[in-house]
């Protein structure tokens, strides 16, 4: 059975026979093999523009590394905290009082559920990405990020979208609540639980919303991957 490389590690196996075979007229400049035809070609700043065609993994885990710590993580943190406010009133309002229509319990059931899942989603998905992208090294001929493929990155955006899902149904639900639609209209809450829940609603959106953004920044990533890899077929 064949060994497996890598398409870096073939080009720089293929760099090492440089060092044996006369190939005069080549030259070699980190993965590139190129020839100059002239002696001020300045085909160095040319391949140096290049290299990021293929060493784009490392930007991507960047910006993706930098948006979850500054902005899904902290979002996704401040929500929890609000479900669990608004639960807890929610509790409080219906302990030694079992004539509250269904509804109630309805509502303290479902934000209770989501709670459950944002925190779930929160540790399991967006800390643990973040803490395997902190720890890849930082330098742009690093071999990890090459072995990140599309797979995993459509398999991260499933994930994403699976919770997505569920943050429907909490927007949906607690939009029905506010707006006493059909079925809702028998909640009785004071003015400030209501703007409780309407903040709920709005942080609930907002983290949707950033969680839409990091599929499109997955989705980019995904295709450069197939780009690349159609390149090194034709070649």
């Amino acid at each position: 059975m064949y060994p497996s490389f890598s398409y870096t590690e073939l080009q720089k196996r293929f760099c090492e026979g440089f060092a044996f075979f006369p190939f005069n007229a080549l030259e070699q400049y980190d993965d590139f093999i190129f020839k100059c035809y002239t002696c001020s070609d300045n085909a160095h700043r040319i391949l140096e523009v290049q290299r990021e065609e293929y060493n784009f993994g490392r930007q991507y885990a960047k910006f993706l590394l930098q948006k979850l710590q500054q902005q899904d993580i902290p979002i996704a943190a401040q929500l929890l905290l609000q479900l669990e406010e608004v639960c807890l009133k929610l509790m409080e309002s219906s302990e030694g009082n079992s004539k509250r229509p269904a509804i109630y319990h309805e509502l303290a059931d479902t934000i209770s559920t989501y709670q459950r899942i944002l925190s779930v989603y929160q540790h399991n998905v967006q800390e643990h990405i973040a803490t395997q992208l902190s720890s890849m090294p930082d330098f742009p001929d690093a071999g990890t990020y090459v072995e990140i493929g599309a797979d995993n990155i459509r398999q991260i955006e499933i994930v994403i979208m699976e919770f997505m899902q569920s943050t429907d149904i909490i927007c949906t639900f607690l939009s029905s609540c506010i707006n006493r639609r059909c079925g809702f209209d028998k909640l009785l809450f004071r003015k400030e639980t209501w703007e409780q829940l309407k903040m709920l609603v709005s942080s609930t959106y907002e983290l949707k919303e950033q969680q839409q953004e990091t599929i499109v920044l997955l989705e980019l990533w995904e295709k450069r991957i197939i780009r690349l890899n159609k390149l090194q077929i034709m070649n």
